[in-house]
């Protein structure tokens, strides 16, 4: 029997790869790796576990995404 070097163990769950974690969680693959590769654990980015706001200082001002920053750009 070979072992398995994509198998993944998540919240005592095993899957035997990143894909099949990511459509039991019904939750968009690629974003999930952008999560993980920004440092996020595997618990954030599979939704499992809350993800404390950083807020992004622009200037005086703070906000929660670039997104939002940027829209509120004078």
């Amino acid at each position: 029997e070979r072992i398995n070097p994509h198998k993944l163990i998540i919240d005592d769950q095993e899957f035997v790869n990143f894909a099949a974690a990511c459509t039991h969680y019904n939750i968009n693959n690629v974003r999930t790796q952008s999560r993980i590769r920004l440092g996020w654990s595997f618990k954030q980015a599979f939704d499992l576990e809350e993800r404390p706001v950083e807020l992004i200082k622009c200037g005086l001002e703070t906000f929660k995404t670039y997104k939002e920053a940027w829209s509120n750009r004078q």
